[in-house]
């Protein structure tokens, strides 16, 4: 009898167009309820709610996909701004780059330019005076051109000592300290005074110095050896009375022992000093100096302690040329492939720890102090070059400016009365 209620049920249900039809309207599904045990029943109603659970889950999942793809929009939405701000910060850095270097190329070349600028001037300027003294000499002073040499690049060094200010370097510069420190590493290796000259166009500037306290005590001297140090930055002497000058002129070390030494450059004499101060100013106001018992004329009588310093020096340059046991090693001062000056050595006689090496070594003290010096010369010219491309901005402008205006006083003309 179950079997046949069953079919029955069956038959009905193709009847009213399927399982899935009967489903979705109330009044077939009723009849068909009319038609089943209630055992039948109570499976149908375990299915309707198992149905009405799935439709709920399917809503909560559906519920829940659209929760995770309005979060996933909102990650693309934050990567792509973010993505976008990087774009925008990579071409505003790349614009500041460019604008960055495009002026750092404007600053070169005017670095450029007024290199050749300053070089082309020294260059008349230092013929100009070669001529000038040569003739006023050369009758007078034998082998005046290697008692008085001039370097071969004259100008182009000359360049690169005024660009850098190196003779006016003061005691309390960073650079006279460093100079200061390396001159008494230098004298307390080998026992000699050491000096740091820079060699402008007609003046030896001494920028740092060292002299040991045995050498001071001899020369009957009571300035302190720390004292020394300092008051030598500052020292000046005719550039035609300077050893370091042949070393300018030779771009090269020179070092000999004693005056009769293979080595030993020619040095002028009293005489010979005397006609060149008809044609240097700076060996005629020292010369005049000395002769009254003075020390570097350009100090005055204002500095003892820098006036007794230079007594010192002389004294001991004066007694070792008298006796003919001066000993000399100097070497370049190189600043961007010049040599501004030269680092030396002096004294009565060569040091006992002097070398084959020795050399080499000085000259490695003198290019640390060079290296800082290059570091100048480049801020130097960077700020004169500056100062130059402002100086030329402002020029234009007011150029601009003034044609704006007579643009517009001449269309004032123009206007109807």
């Amino acid at each position: 009898a179950r079997f046949k209620q069953s079919e029955s049920v069956r038959k009905l249900v193709e009847e009213m167009g399927g399982v899935e039809n009967v489903m979705t309207n109330p009044e077939l599904e009723a009849k068909i309820l009319k038609e089943m045990e209630t055992s039948d029943r109570l499976v149908h109603e375990n299915i309707k709610q198992s149905r009405k659970e799935l439709r709920a889950v399917g809503d909560d999942v559906r519920s829940m996909n659209s929760v995770v793809d309005q979060m996933h929009n909102a990650q693309k939405e934050s990567l792509l701004k973010a993505a976008q701000s990087v774009s925008l910060q990579t071409r505003t850095d790349s614009k500041v780059d460019t604008v960055s270097s495009q002026m750092e190329g404007m600053t070169q070349e005017f670095m450029r330019l007024q290199k050749e600028a300053e070089v082309q001037k020294l260059q008349n300027a230092t013929l100009q005076d070669q001529v000038r003294e040569l003739r006023s000499m050369l009758s007078e002073v034998k082998d005046c051109m290697t008692k008085f040499p001039v370097s071969p690049v004259e100008p182009q060094r000359m360049a690169v000592v005024e660009s850098g200010q190196f003779m006016n370097v003061k005691a309390s510069d960073e650079l006279a300290v460093i100079i200061q420190g390396i001159c008494k590493e230098a004298s307390q290796k080998w026992s000699l005074p050491s000096f740091f000259n820079i060699i402008g166009a007609k003046k030896q500037f001494t920028a740092g110095g060292y002299m040991p306290e045995l050498l001071i005590k001899e020369e009957g001297a009571t300035i302190e050896e720390g004292e020394l140090a300092v008051n030598m930055c500052g020292l000046g002497l005719p550039r035609k009375m300077s050893i370091c000058q042949h070393v300018i002129a030779k771009q090269k070390p020179v070092t000999f022992d004693g005056l009769q030494d293979q080595n030993a450059p020619k040095f002028a004499s009293p005489e010979e000093l005397e006609c060149a101060a008809k044609v240097d100013p700076e060996v005629l106001q020292f010369l005049e100096t000395m002769k009254k018992g003075g020390g570097d004329p350009d100090e005055g009588a204002g500095d003892a302690k820098k006036q007794e310093v230079m007594q010192v020096v002389m004294s001991l340059f004066q007694r070792c040329m008298s006796s003919g046991t001066l000993f000399y090693s100097g070497v370049p001062i190189v600043v961007d492939g010049q040599v501004t000056g030269s680092m030396c050595l002096m004294g009565p006689g060569k040091p006992k720890n002097w070398d084959d090496t020795s050399v080499h070594e000085l000259e490695s003290l003198a290019k640390r102090a060079s290296n800082f010096m290059e570091k100048q010369l480049n801020e130097k010219r960077r700020a004169a070059a500056n100062q130059a491309m402002m100086a030329q901005m402002m020029q234009m402008q007011q150029q601009m400016f003034m044609q704006m205006q007579q643009q517009q006083g001449q269309a004032g003309f123009g206007l109807p009365q």
